[in-house]
C-alpha cells in the first residue's frame, strides 16, 4: 500500500536576502508539507529570522519566491520589541491581536444580515479570535 500524498503549506524556492555585501540566505529552497513539524536551527546571523520574516510577509526577498496555502496564518514576534510598561501585561499581550480585534470590531458593526458579515465571521474563527481573553 502507497503512502498517502501530502499537500505542501509553504514552499520557499531560491530564497536570497542580502544585508550589504552580507548574504544571509543564498538560494534556500524549503518545503513545508502537512503535518510536518519545523523547527529552524543555525548559528546567529544564519537567515533564521529572516526567513520568517519573510513567511510572515514582514520582509520581501531579494530574489526567490515564497509561497504559503491561502488559509495559512503566519505570525512573526520579532526578537526586540517594545512594551508599554504603562499597561498591564494583558494589554500588552492584547495589543499583539489587533489585527482580531479589529475584525471583532467590524463584525460587531455590520448588520447582521450582510453578506461581509459572514466573511468577517469566518475569519474570527480561524483565528480563533472569540478565545483571545482564554488563551
Amino acid at each position: 500500500m502507497s503512502e498517502p500524498v501530502l499537500n505542501a503549506i509553504a514552499s520557499a524556492t531560491e530564497l536570497v536576502m542580502r544585508f550589504g555585501t552580507q548574504a544571509v540566505l543564498d538560494h534556500a529552497t524549503l518545503t513545508i508539507l502537512e503535518g510536518e513539524r519545523v523547527g529552524l536551527v543555525g548559528r546567529n546571523g544564519s537567515g533564521k529570522s529572516t526567513f520568517l520574516q519573510i513567511a510572515a510577509g514582514v520582509m520581501k526577498p531579494d530574489a526567490g519566491e515564497y509561497n504559503q496555502r491561502r488559509d495559512l496564518v503566519t505570525g512573526y514576534m520579532p526578537q526586540m520589541f517594545e512594551l508599554d510598561e504603562s499597561a498591564t501585561v494583558h494589554a500588552n499581550i492584547l495589543a499583539g491581536a489587533q489585527r482580531v480585534l479589529d475584525l471583532i470590531e467590524e463584525y460587531e458593526r455590520l448588520p447582521p444580515e450582510s453578506a461581509r458579515s459572514g466573511i468577517v465571521l469566518d475569519q474570527i474563527s480561524h483565528f480563533d479570535g472569540w478565545n483571545l481573553e482564554h488563551r
